[in-house]
């Protein structure tokens, strides 16, 4: 029986963690269960470091790479936002816009939803996907 961990593989040859599932309503779910040795991962490397990881679009076997940054930085485009109230962890996937008056998401399916800014725990930048857009086909 052969062994499938990932113990042995160096960190940078192993893809990129493939941590959670964007739904078509732009909302997110992690998961919970993923693990450095054998969780899911896309087969390409996108960077280093634990900032880097990738959601799952739903039902498309295709998927989106992020890096988080620091909040102050993000200036609005493309992410993934994660928010944390104290009880309660929820994200978001879509077009992600922080104004003075507060942080708002219009997700895939158009709907707008507004943030409360102090919940806001990550913000990840697209930096890539998974199959590439526009891959040669053999």
């Amino acid at each position: 029986m052969r062994n499938c961990s990932t113990k042995n593989v160096p960190q940078e040859d192993r893809g990129t963690p493939l941590i959670g599932t964007i739904h078509c309503n732009g909302k997110t779910d992690a998961d919970e269960d993923w693990n450095e040795d054998w969780g899911r991962r896309v087969p390409a490397r996108f960077g280093r470091g634990m900032d880097i990881y990738a959601l799952e679009l739903e039902g498309t076997g295709s998927s989106i790479v992020f890096r988080n940054g620091p909040i102050w930085q993000f200036r609005g485009g493309q992410a993934a936002i994660y928010l944390w109230n104290g009880w309660e962890a929820s994200g978001w996937y879509g077009s992600v816009c922080i104004q003075s008056s507060g942080i708002f998401v219009v997700t895939p399916d158009g709907c707008r939803h507004d943030l409360n800014a102090d919940a806001v725990m990550r913000i990840g930048r697209v930096i890539g996907r998974w199959p590439p857009r526009f891959a040669k086909v053999a």
